[in-house]
């Protein structure tokens, strides 16, 4: 009796590791998604009210390390102000999709977290749901001017933009998964505002998306 003890207890760790690499890499997955989910990206409009958008290159192995099935990277400027948000949308399987924030994959391009992230809180209204971001400063020390950036971060599954504290485990049954970088970045020698051009730009870009990419649309 004893004996058959240890044996059952290897056969459950094999199935819950074996659940697990199936959830990670979507082989249980019949649905069309990704893909579906990723083919929304090219809806998204390049001029949003008073913004106005160009699409950017992005580095292939960036692309590959993610593993994401689609992309959007475009850099938005407001025509009456002139400021500038950079947006990099990935859409993907969750388990490869849900890691890597900027806190870690920045610090590979010399940037420095200024303190620990923080919360930002989109609240709803008629036409959209509230969302919720990180954000963190970071900084890029090594030039003669240090570089300035402010990145807010989350990921959306269903409807809401979330934040959540373990987004592998909060994601881990979707079929498909977003994650949305908006930066800004400051003016060479200048500071991070406490209102920056994102907190603007947020309610054009989050009703866009929303139309665009909500499984309801």
């Amino acid at each position: 009796m004893f004996r058959i003890v240890p044996l059952l207890c290897a056969l459950v760790l094999m199935t819950a590791s074996g659940i697990s690499h199936r959830l990670w890499t979507g082989s249980w997955n019949v649905s069309g998604e990704p893909g579906i989910s990723a083919a929304r990206l090219s809806e998204v409009s390049s001029e949003l009210g008073d913004w106005v958008g160009a699409d950017l290159e992005v580095d292939a192995k960036q692309l590959a390390r993610a593993e994401a099935v689609g992309y959007l990277c475009r850099r938005y400027v407001q025509r009456r102000t002139g400021a500038e948000v950079s947006v990099f949308l990935l859409c993907g399987r969750p388990g490869p999709i849900a890691v890597h924030p900027p806190t870690i994959c920045y610090q590979g391009l010399g940037f420095q977290v200024m303190g620990s992230p923080t919360r930002y809180t989109v609240e709803s209204d008629a036409e959209t749901p509230p969302a919720e971001f990180y954000c963190a400063n970071f900084v890029k020390p090594d030039s003669a001017t240090p570089e300035q950036l402010r990145i807010y971060w989350a990921w959306k599954a269903g409807r809401d933009w979330q934040a959540p504290n373990h987004p592998r485990f909060t994601f881990g049954g979707a079929q498909a998964l977003y994650k949305l970088y908006l930066t800004y970045r400051a003016a060479p020698g200048a500071e991070l505002p406490d209102h920056d051009p994102c907190q603007d730009f947020m309610h054009d870009f989050l009703l866009e998306l929303e139309n665009k990419l909500s499984p309801a649309s």
